[in-house]
């Protein structure tokens, strides 16, 4: 979520690889080599850590509709395109399917690379794709960059916790990418000196940061400074930085390459559309190199990768058909800071410019990093007569949070840890992997002792902690206007859990301390209060302490008539016996046992509920002894009313995807009845609506909202069915019963209720129709790129085509992506196909195929990756890149 911009790089011109002289590349770059502009295009992909910190779940987030949550809505609108970018040709056909990863400088924040490899595995896996075929493209060095791990803002945290954030951050990318990283990006790009220290300390070899973070420039050897402040620096190079003390003495011979990005290209690419026209692009990179060394120099660009997509929509399809047409057309190189830093070291020293009493720069704030710290004047989202005061009282209260968490911490493992802060930056090991394995080999690399369950839990417990004490420092929490917004009310979440894991056998309020602080900080908005009344009223609710987790699974259990899985809720149902029920006053009296995988703490409750199956159900939910007997009188509601400990749920306590699931199970059967009812209703005034329509009469509301509710149920069915239909059909298997339907007379059920409903202006939801047709041809794809048998390609076009006269939105970028992979896999088949239909001047299959999902057969064919990737790449002629 930080600012979109860009950046600029230093272009090398020599030898790509060992080669022979007369490879036709290599024959090609010696003429051109003088000629050829290196170009650098990095993207910052990033969104905060969404999830509710009790059940590791993102909540259903409204503002994203029709997605569940914007880290959802973000994917499919910038991540996962710019994983498969379509190239378009005569006829707007797509000739090329383009990873843009394979072709951008990039980064991922890790934990966006978290969520996306458990929601979205093929994009995380185009993300890697991407990575692997820019080292074999650029010499070795790839495209991705590490990054500090969940953006907190470096010059503003201890040494610690900068420490931690860069180590966890290169661990993380190494476990993902395979490899080590030449680079980390650092959170808005905020350093200050002991950040850059930590940097050279931990091997990284170069950062990117933006033109007004240099202060002076001078030719490596020689005395005189140029000054550079206020973004005068050139960016078409790479310049050294060398670390010195407050006197600005060098210190040592440790050094940090330094990337500087273009700052008014950048602002074009974020704001000024530049992403909407590839050619404009090109000649606005070629602008901006104008004057540049003709052998080293570099034109950048880095801004927020989710402009490509998600701010700027297409800009994907910008990229890619830049960077496989336009870049191989212009003589330019699409390349990475990595290879230019191996082919050409800097030749030129900078000073840093760290800002007021040295607190820290960065591309987003003009004064320095005050956005993150006090009422600096940068906002986003401001409303006039706003103010950022709550900034300051809010970065107080945890800051003394945080330095109290890390005294419970030292004090409460010093018998448990041979080094707890060795320990804590190790558990990013346990944040990859969590499996039993990897855990007794952390421990047994940490403990001071073989813990027992008790410690086991005690030490995973305050790492947690650890871990929720940097979350709550999340960049997004200060970036915008005020305290009640969702993202600084995820880092009080934060807080919040990192004070209820560390807490266990403390006696002190360490919520106390927080609210006395964030007593402080007042909102814009006089109804939201101050940051304390923000706490209370938005994130005590979303608490889910374990009693609470019990109560849930409780009556969720209860209401379904069925033992239903707390996994929702970040915990293990291990145990549920019903213990006692009572006709008498409707109580169910159960015990119920759980686990927290994630500190391994188990834990036992008697749940006691009342109410049935019924909107009135009621839990009461009291801990027991794990080894405590059944027997014994069993309490009744009234007892439990005024019981000290009991935590009292009702239906509306539920979390919503919970409560939504428990009503449809409670009342199944009256839903059932409902839709019965309603359906019976539909078939004896269906003929009245189209009398009065026809009529030009209006019809009644109540008709129209059940005939749009009756006709979403059918089609839903009529498409499982259908999808059936067609499985039991391309496997050649016959229709068991006389009278089951085929897919024609489905189809022909589906297109009279569509023609009603849109007779009717009655919006039916097409979804279910999508999934059943998406499902079926992703099966016939996936069998026809490993076996083309022509008859099921036939079929698959067949399918297409039934399709078309339904007129609802096929989500056809799978299709397009699959039949793409599969006619690139079977090139040598289809030419001879090709070749053998020539003479009789038919349609093939494979034409008909491509017709039918608006590919460029031809163009596809004629793809060739060996030497089009290359040209691509080193600025080779753009007809030939095709060929």
């Amino acid at each position: 979520m930080g600012r979109d911009r860009e950046e600029r790089s230093d272009r090398p011109v020599a030898r790509d690889r060992e080669e022979r002289s007369d490879h036709p590349v290599a024959r090609d770059r010696e003429d051109r080599s003088q000629s050829v502009m290196n170009v650098v295009i990095h993207g910052h992909f990033y969104q905060p850590p969404r999830f509710n910190p009790w059940t590791g779940e993102i909540p259903r987030q409204e503002s994203a509709a029709p997605a569940h949550d914007w880290n959802a809505r973000v994917a499919d609108e910038c991540y996962r395109p710019n994983g498969a970018s379509r190239v378009r040709g005569e006829g707007n056909r797509i000739v090329e399917i383009v990873n843009n990863y394979a072709y951008m400088s990039f980064d991922f924040g890790p934990t966006l690379l978290s969520w996306l490899a458990r929601h979205e595995p093929q994009t995380y896996e185009r993300v890697r794709a991407g990575d692997q075929r820019s080292r074999e493209l650029q010499q070795g060095h790839g495209n991705a960059i590490a990054h500090a791990y969940n953006h907190m803002i470096l010059p503003l945290a201890n040494r610690r916790d900068k420490h931690t954030q860069i180590r966890w951050g290169l661990r993380d990318f190494a476990s993902r990418f395979g490899r080590q990283s030449e680079s980390l990006w650092l959170p808005e790009t905020a350093i200050d000196r002991e950040t850059a220290e930590l940097l050279i300390e931990e091997g990284v070899r170069y950062v990117i940061l933006a033109p007004g973070q240099a202060r002076r420039v001078r030719p490596k050897g020689r005395r005189n400074w140029t000054d550079v402040q206020g973004g005068r620096i050139d960016p078409r190079r790479a310049y050294l930085y060398r670390p010195r003390d407050a006197r600005r003495r060098v210190a040592g011979e440790r050094s940090l390459a330094v990337f500087f990005y273009d700052g008014p290209l950048a602002g074009e690419v974020s704001f000024g559309h530049l992403l909407r026209s590839a050619p404009h692009l090109g000649e606005r990179l070629r602008e901006a190199s104008e004057g540049a060394d003709p052998v080293r120099g570099l034109v950048s660009v880095a801004t927020d990768g989710e402009v490509y997509g998600h701010h700027e929509p297409f800009a994907d399809m910008c990229f890619s058909y830049f960077a496989r047409r336009e870049a191989p057309g212009r003589e330019m190189r699409l390349t990475n800071y990595g290879r230019l830093l191996a082919e050409h070291p800097p030749e030129d020293e900078v000073e840093l410019e760290f800002g007021e009493d040295e607190r820290g720069t960065s591309w987003s704030c003009a004064h320095g990093v005050g956005r993150w710290m006090h009422d600096c004047g940068c906002s986003t989202g401001a409303q006039p007569g706003w103010n950022q005061a709550w900034r300051a009282p809010l970065r107080e209260s945890f800051d003394r949070l945080r330095d109290r968490l890390a005294e419970i911490f030292e004090s409460q493992t010093a018998d448990l840890l041979r080094d707890p802060w060795a320990a804590r930056d190790d558990y990013v090991e346990i944040l990859l992997d969590s499996s039993p394995d990897a855990r007794r080999a952390f421990l047994d690399r940490h403990a001071a002792h073989l813990p027992r369950d008790a410690e086991r839990v005690r030490i995973w417990r305050l790492l947690e902690s650890q871990r929720y004490a940097m979350y709550m420092f999340t960049s997004c929490g200060w970036f915008f206007a005020d305290i009640s917004g969702i993202e600084t009310v995820q880092n009080l979440a934060y807080a919040a859990r990192a004070i209820e894991l560390a807490q266990a056998g403390e006696g002190e309020d360490l919520e106390a301390l927080l609210l006395e602080g964030l007593a402080e900080a007042r909102s814009n908005l006089p109804e939201m209060g101050t940051g304390a009344d923000v706490f209370l009223r938005f994130v005590r609710p979303q608490a889910q302490r374990t009693q609470i987790v019990a109560g849930e699974v409780g009556l969720t259990t209860i209401l379904c008539g069925q033992h239903e899985s707390a996994a929702l809720l970040g915990h293990e149902l291990l145990d549920w016996r019903v213990v006692a029920e009572d006709a008498g006053d409707g109580g169910v009296h159960a015990q119920l046992a759980m686990r927290d995988p994630t500190i391994e703490e188990r834990s036992h409750w008697w749940v006691h509920a009342f109410g049935g199956q019924s909107p009135a159900a009621r839990v009461y939910v009291e801990e027991r002894r794990a080894e405590e007997e059944t027997g014994g009188a069993l309490p009744s509601e009234e007892m439990l009313r005024g019981r000290e400990g009991i935590v009292r749920l009702e239906l509306r306590d539920l979390v919503s995807e919970q409560r939504e699931h428990a009503i449809r199970a409670a009342f199944r059967e009256t839903l059932i009845e409902s839709e019965r009812a309603a359906d019976e209703l539909f078939d004896r005034v269906r003929r009245l609506m189209e009398t009065l329509r026809v009529s030009g009469l209006p019809v009644p509301a109540g008709l129209r909202a059940n005939g749009r509710d009756v006709i979403a149920r059918r089609i839903e069915r009529l498409a499982r069915r259908l999808a059936e239909a067609w499985r039991r059909s391309l496997a050649g298997e016959q229709e068991i019963l006389a009278d089951a339907p085929g897919p024609e007379s489905l189809l022909d059920r589906v297109a009279a209720l569509l023609d009603f409903a849109r007779s009717h202006a009655l919006e039916v939801p097409t979804a279910p129709l999508a999934r059943a047709y998406g499902g079926v041809l992703e099966q016939i794809l996936r069998e026809v790129a490993e076996n083309p048998d022509t008859k099921r390609i036939e079929r698959l076009v067949e399918i297409v085509r039934t399709s078309y006269p339904l007129q609802f939105p096929l989500d056809r970028r799978p299709l397009e992506d699959l039949a793409f992979e599969a006619l690139r896999r079977q090139r040598a088949r289809i030419r001879a196909d090709l070749e053998a239909a020539g003479a009789q001047r038919g349609e093939t299959a494979w034409e008909a195929l491509a017709e039918s999902l608006g590919l460029g057969l031809m163009e596809i064919l004629d793809l060739r990756d060996d030497v089009g990737d290359e040209r691509a790449a080193l600025g080779g002629a753009g007809k030939d890149a095709r060929r």
